[in-house]
């Protein structure tokens, strides 16, 4: 595959020239939009829908459509298949779980996956891959959104998932821009430093960058993240700013340095490593001066506009600028409108997900050898859940269901606290201790690893009272390397899709 460069238009060059400051801002901001609103009457070129039903898109952007003459664009996330993003498309584990699968020919045809069910919802762009590197295995964002923490892993899986995507007729984003997971920090909340050298940088994340960009990626999205090796400190707050703010970064390192010729959009502008690194307008205004195409979430209401249209109006945001930035975004829409799939996908989806399942889910410590399993039907298990924000992930309910299928007495207990759980252990009469762990990632919680009133339940010993114990990690893939002790047994699936808990049984069990 070719660079992606940009097609000139005479056309859309006039179209630019003659547009009003508010209609040039409309052409530059990607708001969100809930696809449950009655009527979204939203004048912007690009929009991004709301994690939604296959079905409720489906209705919406109709409706998006016959308010803007323009036909926008719909934007998601579709970070690993589309089911994360949108419900009732068929759901993938995870990109970490792609890369245990390791084999980019899958990779590739997950892309092909994601771009068939989203083309068929109506989406046409997403915000995905993440090829960020776990280089710290507590990074809050990287996780199992990433291929882990080799350069060469994640340039090969997630390279081949975004060349699958856009041979499927979807327009791909490699993020975060120039690169997540090195840090323990957060940036929803504020703004990350890259730790690297040059050189150390240039092997990892640049590496990956120019090879995303060689193998033809249409979007990059810059994070809210600074990178002190090539940049320089913000005169005033001397801090580094965030790629999102750079003109280093943005220009002179992506454009120029390695040659990205595509669109730059920002990660989401409300975001504490942006907005609260200056003024949340003068902020917008400095992205799209710095080198920056589209405004991800950027409301383009009354006040948008008149704040944006003073900084064009005192020279902070240069009107040419401006025009320069809508005329690229009109090209690459107009391009990405005409993108369709190079051949047809046939692949049966929901088996290509089970073939993922099965090769990522693994077991990484069995210390006493207790699996497999060998338990009767009457047997008599505690399943413990010691999950953070367990109420909103419920996959520990789907894991219950399954060992209900085969033992007759299952109990279970979510977050029990540390004495309970050892009472129950102590006086219980359990044949086998299940505890699923996890923590999913949680924008702007700031921490990955179990953590706060939760990860009390880790204390106690009830790991070591002779009861058999087996961890089952549903998130988080480094849970065993904080509890190296307590926890003997565990098994890793990274991340969840519909036939995750029948596999983890069949592997505790080999029913």
């Amino acid at each position: 595959m070719m660079k992606f460069r940009l097609l000139e238009d005479a056309r859309l060059r006039k179209r630019a020239d003659t547009m009003t400051i508010r209609e040039l801002l409309y052409t530059v901001c990607c708001p969100s939009v809930n696809a449950e609103q009655p009527d979204p009457k939203i004048p912007c070129d690009c929009i991004f829908l709301h994690k939604t039903t296959k079905e409720l898109a489906k209705a919406c952007i109709p409706k998006l459509r016959r308010y803007n003459s323009g036909d926008p664009i719909v934007v998601a996330d579709i970070e690993c298949g589309s089911g994360a993003a949108i419900q009732g498309c068929v759901r993938f584990p995870s990109m970490y779980a792609l890369a245990k699968a390791n084999d980019p020919s899958i990779a590739y045809d997950v892309g092909r996956a994601a771009a068939k069910d989203a083309l068929e919802a109506g989406y046409k762009w997403s915000l995905a891959p993440c090829v960020d590197l776990l280089l710290n295995p507590d990074s809050p964002m990287a996780s199992l959104r990433t291929a882990g923490g080799d350069p060469n892993t994640v340039s090969r899986i997630c390279g081949a998932y975004m060349q699958g995507m856009q041979d499927g007729g979807l327009v791909a984003t490699v993020k975060h821009f120039p690169g997540d997971g090195a840090t323990v920090y957060d940036q929803h909340l504020t703004t990350p430093e890259n730790p690297l050298s040059e050189q150390e940088w240039l092997d990892t994340y640049g590496r990956i960058y120019q090879d995303m960009i060689d193998k033809g990626v249409m979007a990059v999205m810059p994070g809210h993240i600074a990178l002190p090796c090539l940049d320089e400190k913000d005169p005033q707050l001397e801090l580094y700013p965030p790629a999102t703010l750079s003109y280093n970064l943005m220009t002179k390192l992506l454009k120029e340095r390695m040659g990205f010729e595509g669109i730059i959009i920002s990660d989401a502008v409300e975001m504490g490593g942006f907005c609260g690194f200056m003024n949340y307008y003068r902020a917008c205004a400095t992205f799209l001066k710095n080198g920056g195409d589209v405004l991800l979430f950027a409301n383009p209401d009354d006040r948008f506009i008149r704040e944006l249209t003073a900084c064009v109006q005192s020279g902070e945001l240069p009107e040419p600028t401006l025009r320069l930035r809508a005329y690229r975004v009109l090209c690459f829409l107009q391009q990405a409108r005409a993108m369709r799939p190079k051949s047809a996908f046939t692949a049966d989806l929901q088996a290509l997900s089970d073939s993922v399942v099965q090769k990522s889910i693994a077991v990484i410590r069995d210390r006493t050898r207790l699996l497999p399993l060998r338990l009767k039907r009457d047997a008599n298990i505690l399943h413990a859940v010691i999950m953070n924000d367990y109420q909103n992930h419920t996959v520990y309910n789907d894991l219950q269901q399954e060992l209900s299928k085969h033992f007759n007495h299952v109990t279970l207990l979510c977050d029990p606290g540390p004495q309970t759980l050892t009472n129950q252990i102590k006086n219980g009469g359990y044949d086998l201790v299940i505890c699923s762990v996890g923590t999913p990632t949680g924008y702007g919680t700031n921490v990955i690893r179990l953590h706060g009133p939760m990860a009390r339940n880790m204390m106690g010993g009830w790991t070591k009272l002779g009861t058999p114990v087996v961890f089952v990690n549903f998130y988080h893939p480094y849970f065993h390397l904080e509890y190296q002790a307590q926890a003997d047994t565990v098994i890793n699936t990274c991340g969840v899709a519909d036939a995750t808990c029948k596999t983890v049984v069949n592997r505790l069990f080999q029913f």
